[in-house]
């Protein structure tokens, strides 16, 4: 059973260290905000590897980030 709560809180962790430490692709820039890619890895289910996808954010005037979506892929 996946734990969703934990999933949530590692994809909003690692995304927030890495957008803190300008680990990111900028994308575009709308009347909505600056999109920004930033990629997430997780541990496999069975302990045997990981699993890495990209996120996609939103940077707010105030400088908080939110997630638009995550992309699959390696």
């Amino acid at each position: 059973m996946l734990d969703t709560g934990w999933l949530q809180a590692e994809i909003e962790r690692q995304a927030r260290e890495r957008y803190i430490s300008g680990q990111y692709e900028l994308g575009k820039l709308n009347m909505f905000g600056l999109r920004i890619n930033i990629r997430v890895t997780i541990p496999k289910k069975d302990g045997f590897g990981d699993v890495s996808f990209v996120t996609g954010w939103m940077v707010k005037p105030n400088g908080q980030i939110k997630l638009n979506m995550p992309y699959g892929g390696k």
